[in-house]
Parts: structure tokens; C-alpha cells; sequence
């Protein structure tokens, strides 16, 4: 009888360990929209080392969790954070389905610089406004000169002789008497440097500038970066200040066609 008595209690000391690890949680995480299964999503008891990724088929598991309530999060990129209560009894495995909601995220604004690569508004310390060019698809709009006049702080357009096809001066912040030559913002058009000089019109003393060559209707956005201050991203002849064109390029999705009359 007494035989009987130890080998119960030794048997007892090798079970109670095995009921005590025996917990898990598991479950299957999907989208909350479509039902898909979302994979390589994070699940993982906060304040606990404990967690895994979920399979292809969207399913998890946790093994060797303690006894109690514990907060179970669910974290995937693109998708919105979950995070539920769950209570965990001693050898019990918790079944626990979780749906996650799709999330846009937040990136920050970028500015073509022109240089070797873009850059973070935030980062380049630079004052810098953007025009969004859609609007001369609606307004009768020519030329450039007409879609910068009276739609970005700082930045004056001078008319010249009046003579058709004149072209205006361009300034940013007033003139610069740090060049004598040409005191006009430098111009790029998507990254590609091109020239900003005026040059000698069909009649004497008008000028024109082959930046009205272009059609406003081209243009996606203006960047204008004002101030000396432009000179850190594009030397010193950048005085007077930068102006960047980005045009229209091909996007995914149906094909649409845009027409007007005048």
C-alpha cells in the first residue's frame, strides 16, 4: 500500500508541471472586409514574451501561456492595431479569431529637389509651397506665367512690353541684387534643369521665355522654394529661388480621357 502511495505521488510531481505549461491560445486572423486570411501578421501577449507570426492560411498559435488575463494584440502592416482580453483557464487552449481593418498610412510629404534624390519637407529646413496645376484644366489658362500670377505668396509676376507673346519676370521674394545678369529663379522640370533667361522677342524691347511654350494642362504641381535659402540644395545660382515642374504621368487603374472647349 504504501508502494502504491509514492509511485501516485510521483506521478503527480511529473503531471503537475505539464498541466501547468499545457495553456495556449490560438486562432485565425482575416480581414475584416473580404474574410482573407491575413499572413505574417505579429499576435503577441503584451507584457509577455510570448507571440509568433501567423501562417499563409492566417492561423496562429501561442503555447505555454500562464495561467490568467492577458491582452492578446494583433499587429500587420496596412492594417489597424487589435488587441482583445483574454482569459486562460489551467489546460485549456483558447480559440481566439481576430479581424483587422484596413488602415491607409501616413507618409511624409516629399519635395523633388533636383538633386541626386528626393527629400522630406521637414527635412530640408526650406520654405516651400506647392501649386496643384488642376486647376487649368477648369479656368482659361494659356501659359505658365498665368498659372503661377496671384496664386503663390511671395512669388510677383512683372508684366513686360504687353506685346503679344511677351513673356513676365519672374520673382520670388522681390529682386536680388546678388547678380547683376539674371536675377530669375532657377527652373526645373522634372529633375532636368532648363533654361531660365529671357530671350529677344520678334519686336525691340519685348522678351519672351520658353517656359510658356508649355502647356499648363501638362503640369500635375508646382514646387517653389523661396529664399537664398535654396542655395543649399542647388548652389549659389539658386539665389532667387527654385521653381519645379512635375508633369502628368500615367497612372493605374481604368483609362480616362479629359477634353475642353473654349
Amino acid at each position: 500500500m504504501r508502494l502504491r502511495v509514492m509511485v501516485a505521488v510521483a506521478l503527480l510531481a511529473m503531471v503537475s508541471p505539464c498541466l501547468v505549461e499545457a495553456q495556449s491560445i490560438t486562432g485565425t486572423v482575416r480581414q475584416q472586409t473580404t474574410g482573407s486570411p491575413v499572413e505574417a501578421a505579429q499576435v503577441f501577449l503584451e507584457g509577455i514574451n510570448l507571440g509568433g507570426l501567423t501562417q499563409s492560411n492566417g492561423q496562429y498559435l501561442i503555447v505555454n501561456v500562464p495561467l490568467g488575463t492577458h491582452t492578446l494584440t494583433v499587429q500587420s502592416l496596412g492594417y489597424r492595431t487589435e488587441s482583445v482580453t483574454v482569459t486562460v483557464a489551467a489546460g485549456q487552449t483558447v480559440t481566439q479569431n481576430i479581424f483587422l481593418s484596413q488602415q491607409a498610412l501616413q507618409l511624409d510629404e516629399v519635395v523633388v529637389t533636383g538633386t541626386a534624390a528626393a527629400s522630406r519637407v521637414r527635412e530640408i529646413g526650406n520654405s516651400v509651397a506647392v501649386l496643384d496645376a488642376s486647376i487649368a484644366e477648369v479656368q482659361p489658362i494659356t501659359n505658365v506665367s498665368d498659372l503661377l500670377r496671384g496664386r503663390v505668396a511671395g512669388v510677383v509676376l512683372q508684366q513686360g512690353t504687353g506685346d503679344a507673346g511677351t513673356a513676365s519676370t519672374i520673382k520670388i521674394r522681390g529682386s536680388s541684387t546678388m547678380r547683376t545678369v539674371n536675377d530669375g529663379p532657377l527652373i526645373y522640370i522634372d529633375g532636368i534643369r532648363v533654361s531660365n533667361r529671357m530671350e529677344s522677342g520678334p519686336s525691340r524691347g519685348s522678351d519672351v521665355s520658353r517656359i510658356d511654350d508649355m502647356d499648363p494642362a501638362m503640369i500635375e504641381s508646382i514646387e517653389i522654394i523661396k529664399g537664398p535659402a535654396a542655395a543649399t540644395l542647388y548652389g549659389t545660382e539658386a539665389a532667387n529661388g527654385v521653381i519645379n515642374i512635375k508633369t502628368k504621368r500615367g497612372a493605374i487603374g481604368a483609362a480616362q480621357w479629359n477634353f475642353t472647349t473654349r
